[in-house]
């Protein structure tokens, strides 16, 4: 087995998604009734990662987030959250100049 490697972005975390919202809105955005722009543009934007509202626990950190532990809880509110792991913008943790 290999160790995975992540770029993880140095104001971002990796979350470990424990719970997803259900909603029933993302049946209209995985068609695309949500997406503004002609049709081609809209189908070159999907598929893409559903569920909006998460919460889940700290995986990683990027290298200027401050004061968050690994393990600890974190919700987001954006796309991704159906996803098992998702990177998100640190929204708690202090960052580093």
């Amino acid at each position: 087995m290999l160790p995975l490697r992540l770029l993880i972005k140095s104001n971002h975390d990796l979350l470990k998604i424990i719970y997803a919202g259900v909603n029933a809105s993302y049946a209209k955005f995985s068609s695309g009734s949500y997406l503004s722009g002609s049709k081609q543009e809209i189908s070159s934007r999907l598929p893409f990662a559903f569920g909006i509202a998460g919460v889940g626990l700290i995986a990683a950190v990027g290298d200027r987030i401050e004061n968050i532990k690994i393990g600890s809880s974190e919700t987001i509110m954006t796309f991704g959250a159906y996803a098992e792991f998702t990177l998100a913008h640190s929204s708690r943790g202090k960052i580093r100049p």
